[in-house]
């Protein structure tokens, strides 16, 4: 038998945005996008290989680049809140919906692609330890036979394409999640996002 909450706590508000709240996230992901976009520019003009070492000064820059967006997104919302185009600070529902939609589509597919970059990969070379010790000419015995070559001593490479495979497949979770959030969102005229049940 289900448990009937009783008529006074039916359909309560657990926890509520604050109003503003929806204007600070508005403007965040309005960044976010920005930045991501700003760093697929980027890339594109000067493509590196996945997993290259520029690309973790690339990635500081991109989060440079969000944060330096979202402080005056937010004062342009806030000072255009309530006004002909913009919707007030508590109607913001639906813009943050639909930019939520767009920066998942954008990241699902940026990071599907390198998810699929980081699986095609070839695996990385070993590099050997002494290069002289393999290059050395064969030692020929004195009866005249060859002994067979010692194998060469390789340096261990860290699993540096799995690391990279968690990284991919983590943001395109986030991605995906953020894609899901914009296409059926929450109940955007009310400001609560977590209700007991009304029955």
């Amino acid at each position: 038998m289900a448990l009937e909450l009783p008529e006074l706590v039916r359909g309560a508000c657990l926890a509520e945005i604050a109003p503003g709240g929806l204007l600070l996230l508005t403007g965040f992901f309005a960044a976010l996008g920005g930045g991501v976009w700003l760093r697929f520019l980027y890339d594109r003009r000067d493509p590196v290989p996945v997993g290259d070492p520029k690309e973790k000064p690339r990635l500081l820059l991109q989060w440079g680049l969000t944060i330096s967006l979202a402080v005056p997104l937010v004062l342009v919302l806030q000072g255009l809140a309530g006004g002909w185009l913009v919707p007030p600070a508590a109607g913001m529902g639906p813009w943050l919906r639909l930019v939520l939609g767009v920066d998942g589509l954008g990241i699902t597919a940026r990071y599907g692609a390198r998810l699929w970059a980081v699986l095609r990969r070839e695996p990385p070379q070993k590099t050997s330890i002494i290069p002289e010790l393999d290059a050395r000419p064969p030692v020929t015995k004195d009866d005249g036979s060859v002994p067979a070559p010692m194998a060469p001593l390789e340096a261990a490479v860290p699993d540096a394409p799995a690391v990279r495979l968690r990284r991919e497949l983590g943001a395109l979770a986030i991605g995906l999640a953020m894609l899901w959030a914009g296409l059926h969102g929450w109940k955007m005229e009310s400001l609560c996002y977590l209700r007991l049940p009304e029955r």
